[in-house]
């Protein structure tokens, strides 16, 4: 029977002292190149003075047999000893002593793979500047091929990742991107979104969609966008193509430095500028969107106002906002007497103006 990292004892146990609770005892784990059993079976080992294998298996309720397995791994490691006093108990090497030998491996093995990458990358380019014109264009082929492209771009992300969000989602849906996007932000990596509303309401209308967007990042709306991109640090951008219906008709085209790429980028900073901000979980004050400080506008403004200037119409904000539609009527009479404004057009150009929704900055 296989031992989980989460879960196997309570977090009062004081084997839950390693790295905080148990499941980051098993990241951490893995980071040492321990397999989940042989994680579980030194954490409890380092929170007794000695443990015979009968009674370290009564820990991890594992067999004896498969128990002394473990140990003999974890001494083979150096991450644990026969007991000087009873050779028949063991215990655990120091952590600090025992697991920075590891990890002191592990940076030598990450160092020579950042050579090999840099070696590979070299004669990638070689063999790119060979193939002309030709090497700036990456055809990608098959629903499966493109949801894994998207997926390594994005975890190769290091600084910025700028993408127009269009409608239906196709090789990569809604949910494999979040966590994507979760993880990247995790790094640090900045994300800006110009999302079109079709798209927005395919994940069940503008409230619904705010709510999976992870924290940190900055969205703007717009009515349509023209095309669907990700570009990833300035140096490739990936636009999903369908060609035909059904997963062989998907397709996807990676750009990588050129002209082109230079013409894509351009073209998402249009758009951005042209594009309504949307307060988003998790921003700084330094964020366009979020920098509305001393103006007149509740939550409820501040979300009419973004969704009027994105082409909404007072039905649809009614419904995006779940108020009436005599409530949405009242609140822009109200806003438009706040402005000293006659006409929408006017309460629109007094709020960028203003800087009542961010809009005066970028």
């Amino acid at each position: 029977m296989a031992v989980s990292c989460h879960g196997v004892f309570p977090s009062s146990r004081p084997s839950e002292v390693w790295r905080g609770h148990a499941s980051a005892g098993c990241h951490a784990g893995r980071v040492f190149g321990l397999t989940p059993d042989e994680t579980s079976a030194y954490r409890e080992l380092i929170a007794v003075p000695s443990a015979s294998a009968a009674e370290l298996a009564g820990r991890l309720r594992l067999a004896v047999a498969e128990t002394r397995a473990l140990l003999t791994t974890l001494e083979r490691r150096g991450l644990a000893s026969h007991d000087s006093q009873d050779l028949a108990r063991f215990v655990a090497a120091p952590p600090a002593a025992a697991l920075g030998a590891l990890l002191a491996e592990q940076r030598i093995e990450i160092k020579r793979a950042e050579l090999q990458i840099d070696a590979l990358q070299e004669v990638y380019q070689a063999a790119s500047a060979r193939r002309g014109i030709s090497g700036l264009l990456d055809v990608v082929q098959g629903q499966r091929q493109v949801a894994e492209r998207f997926r390594l771009l994005q975890m190769g992300a290091e600084r910025e990742v700028l993408a127009f969000v269009k409608a239906p989602a196709t090789a990569v849906s809604a949910r494999e991107n979040t966590a994507a996007e979760q993880a990247a932000l995790a790094r640090g990596v900045r994300y800006r979104v110009v999302a079109e509303r079709a798209a927005l309401e395919e994940q069940g209308g503008i409230q619904a969609a705010l709510a999976t967007i992870p924290e940190g990042e900055r969205m703007r709306l717009v009515g349509e966008v023209p095309l669907k991109l990700i570009i990833v640090d300035r140096r490739a951008a990936f636009l999903p193509i369908v060609a035909t219906p059904g997963p062989d008709g998907a397709g996807a085209v990676v750009v990588h430095e050129s002209a082109l790429l230079d013409a894509l980028l351009a073209l998402f900073e249009a758009e951005w500028m042209r594009a309504t901000p949307i307060r988003t979980p998790g921003h700084g004050q330094d964020d366009p969107a979020a920098a509305r400080n001393g103006t007149p506008l509740d939550e409820t403004d501040a979300r009419l106002l973004e969704l009027l200037l994105a082409g909404y119409t007072d039905d649809a904000v009614a419904k995006q906002l779940g108020i009436s539609l005599r409530t949405v009527q009242r609140r822009i009479s109200g806003l438009m007497g706040l402005a000293g404004v006659q006409t929408r057009m006017q309460l629109g150009w007094h709020a960028a103006t203003q800087g009542w929704l961010g809009l005066a900055s970028g």
